[in-house]
């Protein structure tokens, strides 16, 4: 509907003036916003359109998180009406976009999303995870000293037990 209006702003301004209804003319400050509203829903419905056109994956789910924290930054130029709904949107995206171990796990292991996760984060959790594991007798270790070592090389082998061990 955003995107009508602005489209056909000056269509919709003409008709209004020669009917004489000038006072339903947006003013420029109105079609502003409007365009800044427009220009920023869009990644939105992109976004929209690729989850409607194939189911959403953990990947994409943490990529989408990714994009939509990246669109919400807040720039010095915004208007503050803008501000405010960046910053709500990036303050409320995790309650949205909940993620639990296994998730963040996933994130590790897929080679499109584990550069999202730092490398401290990611090396506890994946210890964690393991130790997780070697406790319900899903995996065992006989060095235990050597679990960073092993669940970077774990990595792209065996995801799957690793992240069956989290689940239960």
């Amino acid at each position: 509907m955003l995107e009508s209006i602005n489209d056909l702003y000056n269509e919709v301004q003409n008709a209004l003036k020669k009917i004489g209804h000038v006072e339903l003319c947006l003013h420029a400050d109105e079609i502003d916003m409007v365009k800044q509203l427009v220009t920023f829903l869009k990644e939105f419905q992109l976004l929209t359109e690729l989850v409607s056109t194939s189911g959403p994956t953990l990947s994409f789910v943490s990529l989408a998180e990714l994009k939509i924290r990246k669109v919400c930054k807040v720039n010095p130029t915004d208007d503050d009406w803008l501000k405010e709904i960046k910053t709500k949107i990036a303050a409320n995206v995790g309650r949205r976009l909940v993620s639990n171990n296994a998730a963040k796990i996933q994130r590790i292991l897929d080679p499109d999303t584990k550069s999202i996760v730092e490398k401290n984060t990611a090396a506890t959790l994946l210890q964690d995870a393991i130790q997780k594991c070697c406790d319900r007798g899903v995996l065992s270790m006989q060095q235990p000293q050597g679990i960073v070592v092993f669940a970077f090389d774990f990595l792209y082998t065996s995801a799957f037990a690793l992240t069956v061990g989290l689940l239960h």
